[in-house]
């Protein structure tokens, strides 16, 4: 967006008002892009904040840890193993 001459307003050319116009509608067109961004981050956050913190989540994740641990357990090999 280019920039706009603000000692030109004084004059009030129809090309000042053109210029004017096409700011007005970048500025708006950027608006609508940030609340588009931040309303897509807020759902994301929303869905992360449901999957982390339900009963189902970390159950699943409490079920995988043991069995790594149990994986561990059973090898021989001292890297993988205890």
């Amino acid at each position: 967006m280019p920039s706009l001459d603000l000692k030109s307003c004084e004059e009030d050319s129809p090309e000042f008002r053109k210029r004017l116009v096409a700011a007005e509608d970048a500025v708006s067109t950027l608006e609508t892009s940030i609340k588009t961004l931040v309303k897509i981050a807020r759902a994301g956050n929303d869905l992360a904040n449901a999957i982390l913190f339900s009963p189902e989540y970390c159950n699943k994740q409490r079920q995988l840890a043991e069995e790594l641990n149990h994986f561990a357990h059973l090898q021989e090999d001292p890297i993988v193993g205890r």
